[in-house]
């Protein structure tokens, strides 16, 4: 089974992210589900899913909030594949991150030495240029965190929350 973990963002913040989708340009493909990936884990067997259960478990952080920053992409605005929108007050979410990975260690995931926290809006297939869209500065409260189970169709990956971390 193909897992990830990640956090949720507010209804408030997914309605504000479908005005934003709205804006962008018609070629891009669209994601349907907003979430931060703390951690793409991959092709996971299914017997691992009761220890990663239990070392997510583990995690203890306290309750913090994100702020909606700036519209960014992957790899550079000049060669778009992936829009996004960035969070700021990113210091609990990099520790819970860490916390995820120091946990995780003992399953041999590939590490993300790079991580940088943001919500996925679109990939790109084509040219395009960089959309110029100012982000209002929404907050919103993390109080837990999911695995999440990713299965790809032709229509696009559907996600299937595993467990709740709070």
């Amino acid at each position: 089974m193909r897992l990830f973990i990640a956090i949720d963002v507010s209804k408030e913040v997914q309605d504000y992210l479908l005005k934003i989708q709205s804006k962008l340009d018609r070629s891009v493909r669209l994601t349907k589900s907003f979430h931060i990936t703390l951690k793409y884990l991959g092709e996971v067997s299914e017997n691992l899913v009761p220890k990663i259960k239990e070392k997510l478990d583990e995690i203890k952080f306290e309750d913090f909030e994100l702020e909606l920053l700036e519209l960014g992409t992957f790899p550079n605005k000049n060669f778009i594949k992936v829009i996004w929108i960035g969070v700021k007050d990113q210091l609990q979410i990099m520790k819970l991150q860490e916390q995820v990975e120091k946990k995780l260690k003992e399953f041999n995931f590939k590490r993300d030495f790079n991580f940088h926290p943001h919500i996925t809006l679109a990939r790109v297939n084509r040219k395009i240029k960089f959309p110029n869209i100012n982000i209002e500065k929404i907050e919103f409260k993390v109080s837990n965190f999911y695995l999440y189970q990713s299965t790809l169709t032709p229509q696009g990956p559907i996600y299937t929350k595993i467990k709740e971390f709070t």
